[in-house]
């Protein structure tokens, strides 16, 4: 059975039903940084993706920074776009979206916590703003993408918590490891610790935020490791 979506004259999205999953539960995030799209799944197990489309209503997707499923990637699992994962670009792609999809009956999966990069191509000079719909067997949603400052994701999972923070403790005082150098002077310090504790994005629970009242000293890191933190299941957040 063949579905179709048109969420405008230029859209027309046709995708084969297969079996469901929970492609509902993927996260498109968008760097507000420098434009990278992703597609992230953050569950604790694989999900089928069929297709999706990524649509702007203020014209700021560039084209020439889409790096696509088809001809990139496999979900899969072996690099290639063969029988079991044969994507295609659906349309032209234009400022306004992009489509693709696997019209075979095994489209292939993302793994659990599988992050695949979609390329540069936001416009992060334009309004924020992108309605994503996929395709799953017989499922389709629509949901607008997420835009995360991403400046203190080091461990670049695309998110910002209490992991980042033993990145930036474990590599501090570096300046060759310079994966918490968030300020990009060269070097791990204090400052960096800083652009952590002050994320916009930042999500800790009640006992990690305590690392965020006081920037540690070299001697003291220890103390604020994650071995060294009492969890609580009650999620906190920072907002800038």
């Amino acid at each position: 059975m063949i579905r179709y979506l048109l969420h405008s004259p230029l859209a027309l999205f046709a995708l084969l039903a297969c079996a469901t999953s929970q492609a509902d539960q993927l996260e498109f995030i968008v760097d507000r940084d420098d434009g990278a799209v992703y597609i992230k799944n953050p569950t604790e197990g694989a999900i089928t993706l069929d297709g999706y489309q990524i649509l702007s209503f203020g014209d700021a997707l560039l084209t020439n920074g889409w790096v696509p499923i088809a001809g990139n990637y496999d979900l899969s699992g072996d690099q290639s776009v063969d029988a079991t994962a044969d994507w295609s670009i659906l349309g032209v792609p234009t400022s306004t979206q992009v489509a693709e999809a696997s019209l075979v009956a095994a489209s292939g999966s993302i793994a659990a916590g599988q992050i695949v990069s979609l390329g540069l191509f936001f416009d992060t000079t334009l309004l924020e703003g992108l309605v994503v719909t996929t395709s799953a067997g017989t499922e389709t949603d629509s949901f607008p993408a997420e835009f995360r400052t991403l400046t203190a994701d080091y461990d670049n999972d695309l998110d910002v918590d209490l992991d980042d923070y033993n990145v930036f403790a474990s590599t501090y005082g570096s300046a060759v490891d310079l994966r918490a150098d968030g300020n990009d002077d060269g070097v791990i310090d204090a400052a960096d610790f800083t652009v952590w504790r002050d994320s916009s994005e930042l999500v800790l629970t009640p006992a990690e935020a305590v690392l965020a009242l006081a920037v540690p000293e070299p001697t003291a890191l220890a103390a604020f490791s994650l071995a060294g933190v009492l969890l609580t299941s009650a999620p906190w957040r920072r907002r800038g």
